[in-house]
């Protein structure tokens, strides 16, 4: 019986104290969960090479577009602080909430970050997520370099010169990638998952979590080592055609390399 009372004055204690923080958190944010923001524009008037983001919350995708010039269409709050800069041809987004005690509540109407690119311009892109989503659209990129230490990472379906991926924590995930050049891809922690992927040149690196690639091709084409400390992987060192280079570094956790015509 001491027990029963004893779970039921510390359940009242509980819901005490999350009445108590509510009440902090609303006064912290002016009596209310909503984000009110407004949506801005920025159009920098000048040639871009390179998109670098800085993503603390949110979700940020790009989309292609008839025009000249690299344009982003951010929300502006009192409680969200997005900022575009741009040097050297390098712009770059980022994105947080200005007060730890923002982040609670405005999850479901988190306003999205849109960067338009030109259809004719292959922009290299320089990622890199603490927490939140980013969606790439489909289409022609240069050099790609992802570094994912908590949140989502689409790619779709794209083209590109170089990927470099990077997870500490969260999922990276792609439809489709065609490298002109290479794919590395590098897990401390997360999941990577690339489909259909099209490269002559790939390396998997795994020191916890896992790598999971659907390589375009015969087996047989391609030219591998593998070598393993602890945990697994699906492949084995083989010679190969010589067509194609796949290796696999696994430390621990789990790299599977499968293709499209096995």
């Amino acid at each position: 019986m001491k027990g029963v009372v004893k779970m039921i004055v510390a359940g009242v204690v509980i819901l005490i104290i999350g009445g108590i923080l509510l009440l902090v958190y609303l006064g912290l944010n002016g009596w209310s969960f909503k984000l009110d923001y407004e949506m801005k524009t920025y159009d920098n008037q000048s040639p871009i090479h390179t998109l670098n983001t800085k993503m603390e919350v949110g979700e940020l995708k790009t989309e292609f577009y008839d025009g000249e010039f690299v344009i982003v269409d951010y929300p502006e709050s009192e409680k969200l602080d997005v900022r575009c800069t741009e040097e050297n041809g390098k712009l770059t987004v980022t994105s947080k909430m200005k007060h730890w005690y923002n982040f609670i509540g405005c999850f479901a109407d988190f306003p999205t970050i849109t960067v338009r690119i030109p259809k004719s311009l292959e922009l290299n892109l320089d990622l890199t997520v603490n927490a939140g989503t980013l969606n790439l659209a489909d289409g022609e990129y240069g050099d790609i370099s992802v570094h994912l230490n908590a949140g989502t990472v689409k790619l779709n379906d794209i083209t590109c010169n170089e990927l470099k991926c990077e997870v500490n924590a969260g999922t990276l995930n792609s439809e489709k990638v065609l490298c002109l050049e290479s794919v590395k891809t590098t897990v401390n922690a997360g999941t990577i998952n690339l489909k259909n992927v099209n490269s002559d040149d790939i390396a998997v690196d795994v020191s916890a979590g896992s790598c999971n690639i659907l390589v375009e091709g015969k087996k047989s084409d391609y030219r591998i080592e593998s070598k393993v400390s602890a945990g697994s992987c699906n492949v084995e060192n083989q010679s190969g055609n010589d067509l194609g280079k796949v290796t696999v570094k696994v430390s621990a956790g789990s790299a599977n390399i499968k293709f499209t015509e096995d």
